[in-house]
């Protein structure tokens, strides 16, 4: 029986966590952004502290994610990190590619075409959906935390891109060709079908009636149902944009997505059971190897806390919102104990930032912020006397809801 417990399903071995700390930890993070942000409105992607020296290299998916989470981060426009995420969006804006409507005024029979698409991309770089549909969550969070509109006509056309990239079935293809002018056939990736899928799905929120839920809907029906298969995965994939995009869907899971959505939850639940049990030497880094890099553990987090989110709707994850709750607190245990804490001599490549083998990454930073974030929210629930949770200014009621 120890043998089956160390080596399969070991025991959870988590640090225990506050809500100060969380908060503190997100701080750190953000800070991390402002510190490491550079003139153009690029971040510092990849860093060796043992060498000290900037790796170099760049990609927007991760740009577009990381402005995101900043301001998915934010309680009001006025929190530092706020500018940060400005500069951020003011590159993406700054390196639009503008692409022709359909003829007939419509991309795929659905949305209204006539006023053309964009799609972020910057020079040297390829055009990817993913880093347009990132693009798109970074301006709806903006929206909602500052009210501001000016944006609307972009967003839209934004989105006119992403459901071009769209096929019947609802797969997503990765990739545009600047010189077809057309999307990269058969071309499909891990991450870019959920994260457009939950672009979708917040365009509906901002814009109802417009026919961007059918949109997300296709897509989602496609995660389901069809990605696996389609697209070679001999594994399910535990995707946290799909997380994501159920729970910002306008409707109630159908049966199907219901049971994907339970699977999703066993297999967050296990990752971070796994996680929590991975040590830096030892018999446990023999077992279980090197601990997960920190985007891995914050992508982790955030599924898990889109899960935890959706619970009180979703009879299939109602009975586990507790357990839900257990695995969440754990990662952010996981996450504040691994982190570099600010202090004196640490320089500001690495202050508030995660590493694996002396190196971070600018998406260790984008989907920690967004999971410590949304945790806050989870000692919030608990403890509603306690101060505003920082995404409490992005949320809204779902339509038909009470307010």
């Amino acid at each position: 029986m120890t043998a089956f417990r160390v080596g399969l399903v070991p025991a959870q071995d988590c640090p225990a966590v506050t809500r100060h700390d969380v908060e503190t930890a997100l701080r750190s993070a953000t800070s991390w952004a402002t510190a490491n942000l550079r003139a153009d409105g690029t971040f510092l992607y990849r860093y060796d502290r043992a060498t000290d020296t900037d790796l170099g290299t760049y990609n927007l998916i991760r740009h577009a994610g990381l402005v995101s989470s900043l301001y998915s981060a934010a309680a009001t426009p006025t929190d530092p990190w706020v500018t940060t995420a400005d500069a951020g969006l003011n590159y993406m804006l700054g390196n639009l590619i503008e692409i022709d409507g359909m003829d007939d005024g419509t991309v795929n029979g659905v949305i209204d075409g006539a006023g053309g698409m964009v799609a972020f991309t910057a020079p040297g770089f390829g055009v990817r959906t993913g880093a347009t549909a990132l693009m798109v969550s970074s301006m709806v969070y903006r929206r909602r935390l500052t009210g501001r509109r000016d944006l609307d006509p972009t967003l839209r056309a934004a989105g006119r891109f992403l459901v071009s990239q769209q096929e019947a079935d609802g797969a997503v293809r990765a990739f545009w060709n600047r010189e077809t002018g057309e999307p990269v056939p058969g071309r499909y990736g891990p991450f870019a079908t959920g994260e457009t899928f939950w672009a979708l799905a917040l365009l509906d929120q901002e814009f109802p009636d417009e026919g961007w839920g059918d949109a997300a809907s296709a897509t989602g029906r496609y995660i389901v149902e069809g990605r696996r298969a389609k697209e070679g995965y001999l594994l399910r994939l535990p995707d946290h944009w799909a997380a994501y995009g159920f729970d910002a869907l306008e409707r109630n899971p159908d049966a199907a997505e219901l049971e994907y959505l339970r699977r999703l939850a066993g297999d967050m639940a296990l990752m971070s059971r796994v996680e929590s049990q991975r040590r830096t030497s030892g018999v446990q880094n023999l077992i279980r190897w090197n601990q997960a890099l920190g985007a891995g553990v914050g992508a982790m987090g955030e599924g898990t806390a889109a899960l935890w989110r959706m619970a009180p709707r979703v009879d299939s994850l109602s009975p586990v919102r507790a357990e839900l709750r257990q695995r969440l607190l754990c990662v952010a245990g996981l996450m504040v104990s691994r982190q570099v804490r600010p202090g004196e001599g640490v320089p500001p490549e690495a202050a508030g930032a995660w590493f694996r083998r002396d190196v971070t990454q600018i998406d260790d930073q984008q989907h920690s912020i967004s999971a410590l974030a949304a945790i806050i929210g989870v000692f919030d629930a608990a403890d509603p006397r306690g101060d505003p949770l920082p995404m409490a200014a992005l949320s809204r009621p779902r339509r038909g809801a009470e307010p």
